[in-house]
């Protein structure tokens, strides 16, 4: 997949084919923790 095409899902444009809501990325490195939606398409 183009970088374009992850882009339309990234804006909105396409539904993504799996919506994790209410997710928390953690940051390894620095252990911040980032509340946050995560969008999965392909």
């Amino acid at each position: 997949m183009e970088i374009h095409e992850f882009v339309r899902y990234a804006r909105g444009d396409k539904p993504a084919e799996l919506l994790l809501r209410n997710a928390r990325i953690v940051n390894v490195l620095s252990g911040e923790i980032i509340p946050t939606n995560i969008a999965v398409a392909h």
